[in-house]
């Protein structure tokens, strides 16, 4: 809650420096300001859900998500607040520019694998067709 409460100070402040279209120019703080409303509508989601200080509460009994699940959302949100920061540090932007530059040509490599993955299945389906034989008791229909 108290880094929470930290980005919405600072989201504020920068609002009241910036103004709304100042703010709203930078595509960082449009980052910021979504993920900062995000985690305080999670926040206040739990306080609703669990109404903490509870003693006796089971945090998997209520609702779409337990406890656990909520709160580990708001540390990977609160984890990306951070990936703005990376294209500022020179050793960070090469290793992101690599990874996505990896992830641009990893699709002729997907290609070829599922290619061979196919090939390897089929040859594995012909190879071994009526090695393993269904159950006797157990119904299936069969395709022609």
């Amino acid at each position: 809650m108290c880094f929470i409460l930290y980005y919405l100070f600072e989201m504020c402040v920068k609002i009241f420096a910036f103004g709304w279209k100042g703010y709203l120019s930078y595509r960082n703080n449009i980052f910021d300001g979504f993920l900062t409303i995000l985690l305080l509508l999670l926040q206040i989601t739990i306080y609703i859900t669990y109404r903490l200080p509870y003693s006796q509460w089971d945090p998997s009994s209520h609702g779409l998500m337990s406890l656990w699940e909520m709160v580990r959302l708001i540390n990977m949100l609160i984890v990306f607040r951070f990936l703005r920061i990376i294209p500022d540090i020179k050793l960070m932007a090469l290793v992101a520019s690599t990874l996505l530059d990896l992830l641009k040509n990893l699709r002729a490599f997907a290609g070829i694998l599922m290619v061979v993955f196919y090939v390897f299945a089929v040859i594995g389906i012909w190879l071994f067709e009526g090695a393993i034989k269904p159950p006797p008791n157990m119904r299936y229909v069969a395709m022609a």
